[in-house]
Parts: C-alpha cells; structure tokens; sequence
C-alpha cells in the first residue's frame, strides 16, 4: 500500500535553464482540433528574452520542449498545441523559485503573470474559477491523506475515504464545467486506492465506468498509471503468461491484443488498448525482456488506420524516446552552439567517426572531473573517435576558461541543443553517455563512463569500422 500511495504522489520535476524554466504539462479531455486554449504570459520583470515551455501528456515520461520569444514587455501568447487544454507551470531563476497550476479548457485564453512584488503568479480571465477548485479539491484530498497516513488506518479510517470520494464526485455532478467534473471524477481515485478495500474490479469500475478516456487529462493520467501499475507484470505471472510472454519475444501485437480484449476487466476496447499500450511500455522495466522486446512488438502499431488519434499519437512518443536507445537505430537530429567553436554542430555532419556524447546536468566538481577524464579519452583515442560534452550550469563568465582549457572538446550547453534532450537521454538530471559508431547508428546509450568500461565499446566500435 505505501507502494501505491507513493505512486500516486504528485512528485514535480524541472529542466534546469540559466535564467528561467516554465514547465508546462499538458493535459485534457480529447477535443476538436478547431478548439484551442491559449496562455497569455506577462512577465514584467523576467530577466531574460525567451521562456522555455515543456510538454508532456499520456502514462509516459516523454516531454516535448519549445523556447518562446518574449516580446520588449515580456510578454507572449502561446496557443497549446493540438488539443491539449491544461497545464502544470512551475518557474524556476536564480533569485525567485514560483509555483502554479492552471488549466485551460477549450476556446479559454488565460493570463499568467507576476503579483506586485514579483514572487507569485497570478492569474486572470479563469472560467468559472476553475483553478482556484481545483487547487481547493487537490489541498482537501492531499489533507486527508496525510490524515490517514498518520492514523492507525483502522477499517473506518478507510471508508471514511472510500466515503469521501463518493461525497467528492457526487458534489461535482452538477458543476457547469466540463473539465472540473472530469477532474473531479479521476483524481478521486487517490482516495479509492489508498484506502485499500477496494479490490481492482470495484477501483476500475469506480474510475472508468461511464467515462471515456482522457489521456491528455493529468488526473486521469495518475488514475489509469496508478490502477494498471503491474497490471503487464501480473498476466505474465498468471494462467495465461506463457501465451503473453510469447507474444512479447516473438513480436506479435495482434496476439497480445487479443488476450487483452479477452480477459479485460476494462470497460471497452478502447481503455483494454490503452491498458495494452502501458502493458508494452512496461515491458522495459522487467527482468527477462530487453527493450527491443518492447519496441519490435510496439513498431507495427504505429500504422495502424483503425487506432484513435490519441492513442496513435502515444504510441508515435513512446517509439520516439525509445529509438534513440536501440542499437542499430538511426540517431535523431542532434545539435547545438559549441562553446569553444562558436558555431553550430551537428552530430549527424560528424559522420564517418563513432561519436561519444556526454551529459553533465550541471558545473559541479564531480561534473568538471567527468570533463577532465573525456578530455583525456580524447587526447587517447581524438584520431579514431569525436568527443561531445553538453553541459549545463557553467556560468558565462567561465565559457571561455571552460573553452581554453578543453580546447579540443565540442561543448555545448542544454539552451543551445536544437534538440529534444528528453528523447535522447532518459533522465536530465544525472551524468550520462552514449556512444554511437561511424554511420551514425545507436551502439550504446546509455553507454559506459570514463572509469566504467568505456574504452572497450571504443575498441570493439573502432574495429568494427
């Protein structure tokens, strides 16, 4: 149970930037592409010229990140892409550390900015004063658990929560707007699952019943994850997991597919396709199936003419981030300004040579001793192979000390990637490499560090030429 209490957890992350990050995640109840939601950004006081705005949507980890000018007043309008109608916003500068949540519905244009003193967001033109509920139905349901946490979590504790969320969605029914009534209905189910009387047909019935996917939605999007969480792991253990792994190995969706619509206890083929897609997204994870396994079997759905808009576009995000890390795979458009050549670079021109990339997510020493033992990689093996460094967090006075003292090392940082960083490497915040051989072709990543064994793939790459 604390398993599937922290699951649910709303844990928030942000890229770093020199001067500001605005993370945005996305999510929805799946519109017509004719209704669009636009932000109003209106900084008066933000330091720099340009904002950096981060998408995410479905049960994935996969963001898609967009720098936006801002104009002499600060300000900008941004129409959210597609359908996507909600956002998640946090700002982060070296003097100011600002929070907020808003959600925008259809045909909604919502105006984001600072309050007098410059340290809080606030907002303007919200219909009918959907943020400041939301915010309200999230603090009552956050405060309740932490109440139960704490109590001796005896059976009445639990169907006070059980009986909670049954009050909270009753009390939503007649709201006239559409979205708080959907978020209403999902984000309850943090309620339902920590309780922990509920068995997994009663919790689906409870959140899915009656209503459609929304995977554009955040509270449905922790509801499915948080409900399926194993879901994969538990067919492969049960009556039928030989038939599931079999299905997995050999590459054969449609196999799969059709022992999930047979044994689903979902309420259509919609939600079991959805569950299937987790399913696949999940293999990654588990002992005893690589991630080749996953994405074979995943490729030949992303074609598919009968699969809705929602869940073709999941599926297109989830094989993007994975096809960076598959050996073999062609390495996707990568570059960025080189601190020490000031000009632009791209992995793609540095054909014919492997190309070793590395990621420091920030200037710390531990970062700067990576930095030194590259650079001696490369003074060792600088005929046979390219050496790449992004960095992040080097101020801009040290550019050009970084530069005279890694002269023959193409470092960039984060900000001047022309490339979805997120795709490539699967987490922003740790030290991590890949290594890719002289076609331009995936050979590890993440691949070996400095001191971990990395001169071998060197050697196993350059004879391979």
């Amino acid at each position: 149970m604390e398993e599937m209490h922290s699951h649910l957890s709303r844990k928030k992350s942000a890229l770093k930037s020199k001067w500001l990050l605005l993370l945005v995640g996305f999510g929805c109840q799946l519109l017509s592409a004719q209704q669009t939601a636009c932000l109003h950004l209106s900084l008066s006081g933000y330091p720099g010229d340009h904002i950096f705005i981060q998408h995410s949507s479905g049960f994935q980890a996969v963001s898609f990140e967009t720098s936006i000018h801002l104009e002499k007043d600060q300000s900008a309008f941004y129409r959210l892409p597609t359908r996507l109608t909600a956002a998640y916003v946090n700002v982060l500068s070296d003097d100011r550390k600002v929070t907020h949540e808003v959600y925008l519905s259809a045909n909604d244009t919502i105006t984001l900015g600072w309050d007098a003193t410059g340290s809080h967001f606030t907002l303007r033109n919200d219909p009918y004063n959907r943020n400041a509920k939301i915010a309200a139905l999230n603090a009552l349901i956050d405060q309740r658990l932490e109440q139960f946490t704490r109590s001796r979590r005896i059976l009445a504790d639990k169907r006070k929560l059980v009986a909670l969320s049954d009050s909270i969605r009753q009390a939503a029914q007649h709201d006239s707007d559409v979205y708080l009534r959907s978020w209403t209905h999902f984000i309850c189910a943090d309620l339902d699952l920590s309780s922990g009387i509920l068995n997994r047909n009663e919790l689906v019935k409870r959140s899915f019943f009656g209503f459609q996917p929304e995977p554009e939605n955040p509270a449905w999007q922790r509801a499915f994850s948080a409900l399926l969480d194993g879901d994969m792991l538990t067919r492969l253990n049960g009556k039928n997991g030989p038939r599931y792994s079999s299905a997995i190995v050999h590459h054969q969706p449609d196999s799969l597919r059709l022992l999930y619509f047979s044994d689903t206890t979902l309420p259509d083929t919609i939600f079991a396709s959805w569950a299937m897609l987790k399913g696949i997204y999940d293999v990654e994870q588990m002992r005893n199936y690589r991630l080749e396994d996953a994405y074979k079997t995943l490729l030949p759905l992303r074609h598919e003419s009968e699969n809705p808009d929602a869940i073709g576009q999941e599926i297109n995000k989830i094989l993007m981030f994975w096809e960076p890390r598959i050996k073999g795979r062609k390495f996707p458009e990568f570059d960025f300004t080189s601190l020490n050549q000031k000009a632009a670079i791209r992995l793609d021109a540095m054909q014919g040579k492997p190309v070793y990339v590395a990621l420091l997510p920030d200037f710390s020493p531990n970062s700067q001793l990576v930095l030194r033992q590259i650079q001696g990689l490369q003074q060792k093996y600088g005929k046979e192979i390219r050496f790449v460094v992004i960095a992040d967090g080097i101020p801009e006075t040290q550019y050009a000390g970084v530069s005279a003292a890694f002269p023959e090392l193409a470092i960039g940082t984060m900000e001047s990637c022309r490339s979805r960083l997120q795709y490539i490497f699967p987490s922003l915040d740790r030290i991590q490499f890949f290594l890719l051989d002289g076609s331009g072709q995936v050979f590890q990543n993440p691949a070996e560090g400095p001191d971990t064994g990395i001169e071998s793939a060197f050697l196993t790459v350059i004879n391979s030429r």
